[in-house]
Protein backbone atom coordinates (compact mmCIF):
# COMPACT_ATOMS: atom_id res chain seq x y z
CA UNK A 1 0.00 0.00 0.00
CA UNK A 2 1.35 3.30 -1.11
CA UNK A 3 0.65 6.33 1.05
CA UNK A 4 1.94 10.01 0.32
CA UNK A 5 3.44 12.29 3.53
CA UNK A 6 3.07 15.78 1.76
CA UNK A 7 5.08 19.03 1.57
CA UNK A 8 4.26 21.64 4.00
CA UNK A 9 0.97 23.69 2.69
CA UNK A 10 0.23 20.96 -0.09
CA UNK A 11 -3.50 19.60 0.35
CA UNK A 12 -4.10 15.82 -0.26
CA UNK A 13 -5.97 16.78 -3.45
CA UNK A 14 -2.40 18.23 -5.03
CA UNK A 15 -1.19 14.44 -5.48
CA UNK A 16 -3.92 13.43 -7.29
CA UNK A 17 -2.25 12.25 -10.13
CA UNK A 18 0.12 10.19 -8.44
CA UNK A 19 -2.87 8.88 -6.00
CA UNK A 20 -4.94 7.57 -8.78
CA UNK A 21 -1.92 6.01 -10.33
CA UNK A 22 -0.97 4.18 -7.14
CA UNK A 23 -4.23 3.96 -5.61
CA UNK A 24 -2.78 5.45 -2.75
CA UNK A 25 -3.64 7.15 0.62
CA UNK A 26 -2.30 10.78 0.92
CA UNK A 27 -2.26 12.08 4.45
CA UNK A 28 -4.36 15.62 4.99
CA UNK A 29 -2.32 17.71 7.05
CA UNK A 30 -5.03 19.95 8.22
CA UNK A 31 -7.02 17.07 10.17
CA UNK A 32 -2.85 15.43 11.27
CA UNK A 33 -0.43 18.02 11.25
CA UNK A 34 3.67 17.57 9.93
CA UNK A 35 4.06 18.44 13.36
CA UNK A 36 2.54 15.33 14.96
CA UNK A 37 4.19 12.29 16.45
CA UNK A 38 4.64 9.73 14.23
CA UNK A 39 2.60 7.60 16.20
CA UNK A 40 -0.28 9.99 15.54
CA UNK A 41 0.17 10.08 11.88
CA UNK A 42 0.34 5.77 11.45
CA UNK A 43 -2.75 5.72 13.83
CA UNK A 44 -4.63 8.18 11.26
CA UNK A 45 -3.01 6.35 8.22
CA UNK A 46 -4.07 3.02 9.51
CA UNK A 47 -7.47 4.13 10.55
CA UNK A 48 -7.93 5.83 7.29
CA UNK A 49 -7.06 3.23 4.56
CA UNK A 50 -8.74 0.25 7.06
CA UNK A 51 -11.64 2.56 6.04
CA UNK A 52 -11.41 3.28 2.74
CA UNK A 53 -9.41 0.83 1.28
CA UNK A 54 -10.55 -2.42 3.88
CA UNK A 55 -9.10 -3.85 6.79
CA UNK A 56 -6.94 -6.04 5.11
CA UNK A 57 -5.22 -2.78 3.45
CA UNK A 58 -4.27 -1.73 6.68
CA UNK A 59 -2.41 -4.61 7.89
CA UNK A 60 0.04 -4.55 5.40
CA UNK A 61 3.65 -2.79 5.13
CA UNK A 62 3.54 0.51 3.37
CA UNK A 63 5.91 2.07 0.69
CA UNK A 64 5.82 6.16 1.67
CA UNK A 65 5.91 8.54 -1.00
CA UNK A 66 7.53 11.97 1.59
CA UNK A 67 7.74 14.92 -0.01
CA UNK A 68 9.90 18.05 1.62
CA UNK A 69 8.25 17.89 5.46
CA UNK A 70 6.90 14.53 4.94
CA UNK A 71 10.20 12.86 4.22
CA UNK A 72 11.07 13.67 7.78
CA UNK A 73 7.87 11.64 9.03
CA UNK A 74 8.68 8.80 6.48
CA UNK A 75 12.18 8.15 7.60
CA UNK A 76 11.39 8.29 11.52
CA UNK A 77 8.48 6.13 10.99
CA UNK A 78 10.93 3.68 9.17
CA UNK A 79 13.17 4.16 11.75
CA UNK A 80 11.05 3.37 14.70
CA UNK A 81 8.84 1.24 13.25
CA UNK A 82 11.21 -0.60 10.80
CA UNK A 83 9.12 -3.90 10.04
CA UNK A 84 5.93 -1.90 8.91
CA UNK A 85 7.96 -0.11 5.86
CA UNK A 86 8.63 -1.76 2.73
CA UNK A 87 10.60 0.94 0.72
CA UNK A 88 10.78 4.62 0.85
CA UNK A 89 10.72 7.36 -1.83
CA UNK A 90 11.96 10.86 -1.00
CA UNK A 91 11.68 13.51 -2.74
CA UNK A 92 13.37 16.82 -1.92
CA UNK A 93 12.66 16.05 1.99
CA UNK A 94 13.90 17.94 4.77
CA UNK A 95 16.99 16.24 6.18
CA UNK A 96 16.64 14.71 9.58
CA UNK A 97 19.76 16.97 11.62
CA UNK A 98 20.39 18.35 15.22
CA UNK A 99 21.09 21.54 14.09
CA UNK A 100 19.07 25.02 14.03
CA UNK A 101 16.56 25.78 11.50
CA UNK A 102 18.01 29.64 11.56
CA UNK A 103 21.25 30.64 12.46
CA UNK A 104 20.95 31.53 15.92
CA UNK A 105 24.35 30.37 16.12
CA UNK A 106 26.07 33.85 14.49
CA UNK A 107 24.15 35.88 17.23
CA UNK A 108 25.47 37.34 20.63
CA UNK A 109 24.23 33.88 23.24
CA UNK A 110 21.91 35.80 25.19
CA UNK A 111 19.79 37.16 21.90
CA UNK A 112 20.56 33.40 20.85
CA UNK A 113 18.44 31.72 23.28
CA UNK A 114 15.73 34.02 23.10
CA UNK A 115 15.35 33.43 19.24
CA UNK A 116 15.47 29.50 19.90
CA UNK A 117 12.61 29.65 22.94
CA UNK A 118 10.58 32.08 20.25
CA UNK A 119 10.79 29.54 17.52
CA UNK A 120 9.82 26.92 20.15
CA UNK A 121 6.97 28.71 21.11
CA UNK A 122 5.69 29.76 17.70
CA UNK A 123 5.79 26.18 16.92
CA UNK A 124 2.91 25.90 19.60
CA UNK A 125 -0.93 26.45 19.29
CA UNK A 126 -0.39 29.68 21.29
CA UNK A 127 2.51 31.42 20.07
CA UNK A 128 0.78 30.52 16.04
CA UNK A 129 -2.06 32.28 16.72
CA UNK A 130 -1.00 35.77 16.14
CA UNK A 131 1.16 34.80 13.67
CA UNK A 132 -1.25 32.71 11.85
CA UNK A 133 -4.20 35.36 11.96
CA UNK A 134 -1.23 37.71 10.28
CA UNK A 135 -0.65 35.37 7.79
CA UNK A 136 -4.50 34.24 6.72
CA UNK A 137 -4.88 37.52 4.53
CA UNK A 138 -2.20 36.24 2.21
CA UNK A 139 -2.83 32.50 2.11
CA UNK A 140 -4.48 32.93 -1.57
CA UNK A 141 -2.10 34.26 -2.93
CA UNK A 142 0.25 31.91 -1.92
CA UNK A 143 -1.64 29.32 -3.37
CA UNK A 144 -2.05 30.91 -6.45
CA UNK A 145 1.97 30.95 -6.42
CA UNK A 146 2.61 27.18 -5.42
CA UNK A 147 -0.17 26.31 -8.75
CA UNK A 148 1.92 28.34 -10.74
CA UNK A 149 4.82 26.82 -10.07
CA UNK A 150 6.60 24.35 -12.69
CA UNK A 151 4.11 23.35 -15.22
CA UNK A 152 0.93 25.04 -14.89
CA UNK A 153 -1.42 22.89 -13.03
CA UNK A 154 -5.53 23.56 -12.55
CA UNK A 155 -6.85 24.07 -9.63
CA UNK A 156 -7.84 21.01 -7.72
CA UNK A 157 -9.64 22.34 -4.82
CA UNK A 158 -13.52 23.49 -4.98
CA UNK A 159 -14.50 26.64 -3.18
CA UNK A 160 -15.24 25.30 0.20
CA UNK A 161 -12.02 23.20 -0.17
CA UNK A 162 -9.65 26.30 -0.52
CA UNK A 163 -11.92 28.20 2.14
CA UNK A 164 -11.00 25.02 4.48
CA UNK A 165 -6.86 24.79 3.78
CA UNK A 166 -6.20 28.41 2.75
CA UNK A 167 -9.15 30.68 3.55
CA UNK A 168 -9.22 30.57 7.86
CA UNK A 169 -7.19 31.26 10.91
CA UNK A 170 -6.92 28.33 11.77
CA UNK A 171 -5.29 27.53 8.71
CA UNK A 172 -2.65 30.43 8.66
CA UNK A 173 -2.28 28.59 12.52
CA UNK A 174 -1.68 24.99 11.57
CA UNK A 175 0.54 26.62 8.81
CA UNK A 176 2.56 28.48 11.12
CA UNK A 177 3.02 25.97 14.06
CA UNK A 178 3.56 23.26 11.77
CA UNK A 179 6.43 25.27 9.93
CA UNK A 180 8.20 26.26 13.47
CA UNK A 181 8.02 23.08 14.86
CA UNK A 182 9.79 21.44 11.45
CA UNK A 183 13.43 22.49 13.83
CA UNK A 184 11.67 20.16 16.73
CA UNK A 185 10.73 17.25 13.91
CA UNK A 186 14.18 17.70 12.42
CA UNK A 187 16.10 16.84 15.37
CA UNK A 188 13.08 14.21 16.42
CA UNK A 189 14.09 12.18 13.61
CA UNK A 190 17.96 13.01 13.68
CA UNK A 191 17.60 11.32 16.96
CA UNK A 192 15.58 8.05 15.88
CA UNK A 193 17.59 6.92 13.44
CA UNK A 194 20.51 7.12 15.56
CA UNK A 195 21.92 10.31 14.98
CA UNK A 196 25.52 10.71 13.99
CA UNK A 197 26.95 7.45 15.33
CA UNK A 198 24.36 5.48 13.64
CA UNK A 199 24.46 6.94 10.43
CA UNK A 200 28.16 5.79 10.02
CA UNK A 201 27.08 2.49 9.46
CA UNK A 202 24.40 4.14 7.41
CA UNK A 203 20.59 4.76 8.39
CA UNK A 204 18.13 2.28 7.50
CA UNK A 205 19.93 -0.02 5.56
CA UNK A 206 17.43 -2.53 5.61
CA UNK A 207 14.57 -0.46 3.71
CA UNK A 208 15.05 0.48 0.25
CA UNK A 209 15.38 3.86 -0.30
CA UNK A 210 15.18 6.29 -3.34
CA UNK A 211 16.62 10.07 -3.05
CA UNK A 212 14.88 12.91 -6.00
CA UNK A 213 16.44 16.54 -5.55
CA UNK A 214 15.28 19.24 -7.52
CA UNK A 215 18.12 20.82 -8.50
CA UNK A 216 21.92 19.99 -9.95
CA UNK A 217 24.09 17.86 -8.22
CA UNK A 218 26.33 21.32 -7.61
CA UNK A 219 27.45 21.01 -3.93
CA UNK A 220 28.17 24.81 -3.81
CA UNK A 221 24.53 24.86 -2.40
CA UNK A 222 23.69 24.60 0.90
CA UNK A 223 20.78 22.55 -0.30
CA UNK A 224 22.10 20.22 -2.49
CA UNK A 225 24.62 19.58 0.50
CA UNK A 226 22.43 18.73 3.02
CA UNK A 227 20.64 16.42 -0.07
CA UNK A 228 24.30 14.90 -0.48
CA UNK A 229 24.95 14.09 2.96
CA UNK A 230 21.63 12.58 3.36
CA UNK A 231 21.76 10.60 0.10
CA UNK A 232 25.55 9.23 2.22
CA UNK A 233 23.95 8.58 5.74
CA UNK A 234 21.41 6.25 3.84
CA UNK A 235 23.90 4.88 1.01
CA UNK A 236 22.19 5.92 -1.74
CA UNK A 237 22.60 7.32 -5.14
CA UNK A 238 20.65 10.60 -5.72
CA UNK A 239 18.87 11.40 -8.44
CA UNK A 240 18.92 15.12 -9.57
CA UNK A 241 16.49 16.92 -12.17
CA UNK A 242 17.84 20.21 -12.51
CA UNK A 243 14.44 21.80 -14.50
CA UNK A 244 12.24 20.71 -11.25
CA UNK A 245 11.03 22.93 -8.97
CA UNK A 246 10.14 21.77 -4.93
CA UNK A 247 6.91 20.63 -6.17
CA UNK A 248 7.43 18.52 -8.57
CA UNK A 249 5.14 15.13 -7.28
CA UNK A 250 2.60 18.13 -7.77
CA UNK A 251 3.66 20.10 -10.64
CA UNK A 252 5.49 17.43 -12.67
CA UNK A 253 4.47 13.75 -11.14
CA UNK A 254 6.09 12.38 -14.44
CA UNK A 255 9.49 12.78 -12.74
CA UNK A 256 8.00 10.71 -10.00
CA UNK A 257 6.02 7.99 -11.62
CA UNK A 258 9.10 5.61 -13.06
CA UNK A 259 10.34 5.81 -9.51
CA UNK A 260 7.20 4.25 -8.10
CA UNK A 261 5.88 2.02 -10.67
CA UNK A 262 9.02 0.19 -11.29
CA UNK A 263 8.01 -2.98 -9.65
Amino acid sequence: MWIILPGLGCPPQDYAVLQQRLGAWVMDAWTVGLDASVDEVRTYAFREIAEFFGEAASQEPVRILGHSMGGLLALEWAARYPEEVAEIVLADPTPPKDARVLAWMHLPSRVELVGEKLWGWLGTDAGAKIPGKILTPALPFLRKVMTSQGEHQPERLSRAERKRYFGSVDAGQSLIRQNCACERTQRRAFYALGGVARADAGWLKEIPITLLVASDDDPSTMFVREQLQLAQRLGVTPHFFPEATHLFPIATPEIVEPFLLRK
